[in-house]
């Protein structure tokens, strides 16, 4: 049975918290050894209440609870500055707010809609969440639940059960957030190129727009070393640096070149037709659409007798969907296989003089780097894609990998889980 790798990974000076799936695991960071786990948790709490049913003689088998440990994988974490708290967030949307390193469980609130970050300010009190329909809301450390069911107020796109303040608003998905290091600005990347340089956490001011990304920006970054620039990437085949004050881009470095030779994971695309198309927003050729407005009607081909043969019940679909996949797709429609830039993470690290920005994208399976401000990109391939990344105080970068990839079996203990890697003054990572 295939591992499920660490999805998420945080490096503190004493304590490192791994996510795997649905389970959290706080490490020590010198030994590795596993100081507490929600896995451990759980099965204690499954005895206790096993031995009271024994006890008081109305055991029911099969009906334990499990500290909740269902509702699918963690989608979402963070940890606070001090490595005292943890955030996770599930697929029910429950945000559990737990105590390092004992994990114990604080609070729990619902949220709105599936977030896409979670972030804490400098002291802790407040928690910031970015969510897929573009807002950025505020809770309290402190959780009281509402009597009422607090209603949706002019300015938020959706009610929030959990009575969150509404910091700001795209109109589109937010991919990434972040705070400047004195807390005064919050700056905000959505699926539709912008960035966006608001007041925090008066977000309703608008200071600069940081524009040029021609497709989404899924990751951006600011450098410790360098606070006033704004490191960002996503689709386009350059990552930028940005003086996020004043909205200019001050650099590029250009990097589809030399990630696209390790993109094991491919997507799948959808072709029609032939002859010069038009590129869409992953770089791969579609066919122009004829016809008025967005959508078009296609007709069927024709059998015998000139009569049109439709597949199934929608108009333009293949008569057998397996079988055209099998055979290359529908009529006049290729299935083909691309490789698609997404930048997943940015970070940086600090040997010495020597400044470096570092980065992952989707589906890769080496980590890139280079010396800031432009240094010629290295990497290190690992040989299965890389999840998540952290660096530490030491400069080191800790890197999580997807075995499940690959068709052998790697055991749970397996070093290959997650491996560390360092970019030395000379710029060369070993």
């Amino acid at each position: 049975m295939p591992v499920v790798p660490y999805t998420r990974i945080f490096i503190g000076p004493s304590r490192s918290v791994a996510i795997s799936g649905s389970q959290i695991y706080i490490l020590n960071s010198t030994t590795g050894e596993v100081v507490a786990s929600t896995s451990t948790i759980a099965k204690e709490i499954v005895q206790k209440q096993e031995e009271e049913t024994q006890v008081q003689g109305k055991k029911e088998k099969g009906k334990t609870t499990n500290a909740k440990a269902g509702a699918g994988p963690i989608v979402a974490a963070a940890v606070n500055g001090e490595w005292t708290y943890l955030l996770t967030v599930k697929e029910d949307k429950m945000m559990k707010l737990w105590e390092i390193p004992e994990l114990k469980l604080i609070n729990e609130r619902e949220l709105p809609k599936r977030p896409t970050s979670l972030a804490f300010t400098k002291d802790s009190q407040t928690i910031l969440v970015s969510d897929k329909f573009g807002d950025v809301f505020s809770y309290p450390f402190t959780h009281v639940p509402p009597q009422t069911k607090p209603s949706r107020d002019e300015l938020s796109s959706h009610e929030n059960p959990s009575d969150g303040h509404l910091v700001l608003g795209h109109a589109s998905p937010l991919n990434a957030f972040t705070l400047s290091y004195d807390e005064k600005y919050i700056i905000t990347a959505d699926r539709d190129e912008h960035i966006r340089v608001s007041w925090y956490p008066q977000g309703y001011n608008i200071e600069m727009y940081c524009l040029g990304h021609r497709k989404y920006v899924s990751a951006i970054h600011l450098p410790p070393f360098a606070p006033d620039a704004l490191v960002s990437g996503g689709g386009d085949p350059t990552l930028k640096f940005w003086n996020w004050m004043s909205g200019k881009c001050v650099g590029e470095v250009r990097i589809w070149e030399e990630i696209e030779p390790f993109i094991g994971v491919k997507s799948n695309k959808r072709r029609r037709g032939g002859g010069d198309g038009e590129e869409d927003e992953e770089g791969g050729e579609v066919q122009k659409r004829k016809g008025k407005g967005k959508k078009s009607k296609r007709k069927g081909k024709k059998g015998k007798g000139g009569k049109e043969v439709h597949g199934g019940e929608g108009e333009g679909e293949s008569e057998s969907k397996p079988e055209a996949e099998a055979e290359g797709g529908e009529q006049g429609v290729e299935v083909v296989e691309e490789k698609v830039l997404v930048v997943s993470k940015i970070g940086s690290a600090q040997r010495g003089d020597a400044k470096f920005v570092i980065f992952s994208a989707v589906g890769a399976t080496a980590l890139f780097g280079f010396q800031y401000p432009a240094g010629p990109i290295e990497h290190f391939d690992f040989g299965y894609p890389v999840v998540d990344l952290a660096t530490d105080d030491e400069g080191k970068t800790w890197v999580s990998l997807d075995t499940a990839w690959s068709a052998e079996t790697v055991s749970p203990k397996d070093p290959r889980l997650v491996r560390v890697v360092q970019f030395n003054e000379d710029g060369k990572v070993s």
